[in-house]
């Protein structure tokens, strides 16, 4: 029996290698006003590795963990546009991470499909 068949890709949608800048912040179940300043500046700077309509694959040096949720910013070159996600991490290495979106808003996500069809046609 042949094992070609046992591992099928499972994603909907199609990933497409790019290393776009990417901001993101964990979010934390609670922020109070006494750290409202350190929340500002929690921000992580990373890039990701592939992209798709479903989520992100970033770089990252060991502080996601399964189960975070993020907030995400994508920033798109060329035109300085960003796109805001809500995501959480699928799984996780010391070095990437497998990040789900939850939550883009319609417009954003129009912009990433438009994006990513002009990478694949290029």
């Amino acid at each position: 029996m042949s094992n070609q068949g046992l591992f099928a890709e499972k994603r909907a949608h199609e990933r497409v290698q790019l290393k776009w800048p990417v901001k993101y912040r964990v979010l934390e179940e609670k922020v109070s006003a006494q750290n409202v300043g350190e929340f500002a500046q929690s921000e992580n700077l990373s890039q990701t590795v592939d992209t798709s309509l479903g989520g992100v694959c970033v770089a990252q040096d060991g502080r996601l963990s399964a189960g975070k949720l993020l907030n995400l910013k994508l920033l798109l070159p060329g035109n300085h546009e960003m796109i805001t996600a809500f995501a959480d991490v699928v799984w996780a290495t010391p070095t990437l991470a497998g990040l789900h979106f939850l939550a883009v808003k319609e417009k954003d996500l129009g912009l990433l499909s438009e994006r990513l069809k002009n990478v694949r046609t290029a």
